[in-house]
């Protein structure tokens, strides 16, 4: 008799809210034979969690999304672990079955009161709408019966289609693994691994020209400077009173510009250590930050939703650039500094002029965050990065896409262009970083190392070498000489 497997099927909702409508789709799926998960055994603020949570959902046959009245949690980027949950999930090919709670239904005490957060709610629902065939539900015996249907229909239509799910089977059920086919990882050229000694998650670096020194930021509040070459920490930047989210070297690299959760942009002398001045005028988390190229003046971008521009030596801001709707997550000004480009987490990338502070582009096709957008050497194309995925290649004077890149399994949170143009590099969640052939749209290679997500990567000054770090701490030197060749 040919074995059955158990399926494994991840539960995602809201928690509070929801805990007897979630408990009872628990047992429904264990009274059907099969595996329920979730995330109601981690801690929603532990970036270990995280790390947890994605290996059980890359695990998972199926995953249920259960949506009523309130956004949830939040992640320290504004968006809910369940929002996060579900679009990791739709990254993994997962098949998603969602349920949607009908208005009429919820009562008030089981609503946000915050309308930043229906808000959020809101386009969350609409996003799974767009994507799937949801189901509405009234009661929680409704519920159990519309997910005990749609999971038993999924699972015969899968089996009986040809696309049958991995599922789980006992060890004394399998004769032999003869039939498993073990994929072989790619090797990546790695010349040098570090492990860094820090005190937290790290969120941000920023490497020196000569990749010998190294800038992290992170959950602990400091800035600290390595010396990779020794693996010491050399110098500590205290001042901050929340999460460091940004770092940027000076192009003379004496002074550090450092973003931050407290809402404010700090300057740092390298050599003392010194703050030389405190940037505070956004309303929210500022998760970018920028030097200009003559190092006068700074830009960066908040959870407020604008961008600003800051005179460093008078220590104000000269201008608020306002069109986002979300988050902006990335700013870095134009090699002549006469644009500004932004990133944000309403899927948009934004051109301004820093002169007239207008803005004269924006580009549009990425269908979540964008994390990461930066400029081609001779600055007439821009790359950016986002949480679907993928990387996306703009012409600037027209705001047209001209190529996606594809391959990454989960958001990409850093990009960087070669000197010659001609190439790429980026660092995902996924715990890669990939070499791309601009023209080609080919991945010329997968570096594989990391064991948490890529925070930045960038080339080295000889271009024959590239580094990343990763959220652990962990950094990594590749070799590219044959790849690039």
């Amino acid at each position: 008799m040919q074995p059955r497997p158990k399926y494994q099927v991840f539960i995602s909702s809201t928690y509070g809210d929801l805990r007897d409508e979630r408990e009872a789709v628990t047992w429904a799926i264990l009274s059907a034979r099969h595996i329920p998960a979730g995330m109601e055994n981690f801690t929603a603020t532990d970036d270990r969690g995280w790390e947890t949570i994605k290996s059980v959902i890359d695990r998972s046959d199926y995953y249920v999304l259960i949506l009523a009245g309130r956004y949830g949690s939040v992640y320290r980027r504004g968006k809910s672990w369940t929002e996060k949950e579900y679009e990791y999930a739709v990254l993994r090919n997962i098949p998603v079955l969602a349920f949607i709670r009908a208005k009429r239904s919820i009562r008030a005490d089981a609503m946000d009161e915050d309308s930043g957060l229906r808000a959020k709610l809101e386009g969350f629902k609409r996003k799974v709408r767009d994507r799937h065939l949801c189901r509405e539900w009234d009661e929680r015996a409704d519920l159990v019966a519309e997910v005990s249907n749609a999971l038993s229909n999924h699972i015969r239509d899968d089996e009986q289609g040809g696309r049958q799910r991995p599922g789980w089977y006992r060890g004394d059920e399998l004769s032999s693994l003869q039939n498993f086919d073990f994929a072989e990882p790619v090797e990546g050229f790695i010349a040098e691994a570090i492990q860094l000694d820090n005190t937290g998650p790290v969120y941000c670096y920023a490497f020196s020209l000569d990749s010998r020194l190294a800038l992290t930021g992170g959950r602990d509040k400091a800035v600290r400077l390595w010396d990779l070459e020794t693996r010491r920490c050399v110098r500590l930047f205290e001042g901050h009173g929340k999460a460091v989210e940004c770092i940027s070297w000076s192009a003379d690299q004496r002074c550090v510009l450092s973003a931050s959760d407290d809402r404010t942009v700090r300057r740092w002398d390298v050599k003392t250590g010194r703050c030389l001045s405190v940037l505070d005028g956004h309303t929210g988390d500022v998760w970018s930050v920028a030097w200009s190229p003559d190092q006068r003046y700074a830009c960066s971008g908040s959870g407020d939703h604008t961008v600003r521009l800051w005179d460093l030596e008078a220590g104000t801001c000269v201008s608020i650039l306002e069109g986002h709707k979300d988050y902006v997550s990335s700013t870095e000004w134009s090699p002549d500094q006469s644009w500004v480009l932004s990133g944000s987490e309403d899927c948009s990338v934004r051109l301004w002029d820093v002169e007239k502070k207008q803005c004269l582009r924006v580009f549009e096709g990425h269908d979540s965050p964008v994390y990461c957008a930066k400029w081609s050497p001779d600055q007439s194309r821009v790359l950016s990065s986002s949480d679907d995925g993928s990387v996306r290649l703009w012409d600037v004077e027209t705001g047209q896409c001209l190529r996606i890149f594809e391959g990454h399994t989960t958001y990409v949170v850093s990009v960087a262009w070669a000197n010659d143009g001609r190439h790429f590099l980026s660092g995902a969640e996924d715990g890669s970083v990939r070499l791309w052939d601009v023209e080609t749209r080919e991945c010329l290679r997968i570096f594989e190392g990391h064991t948490a997500d890529v925070r930045c990567v960038e080339w080295g000054a000889d271009q024959h070498h590239a580094i990343s770090g990763d959220a652990k701490g962990r950094i990594r030197r590749w070799d590219l000489t044959e790849a690039t060749k």
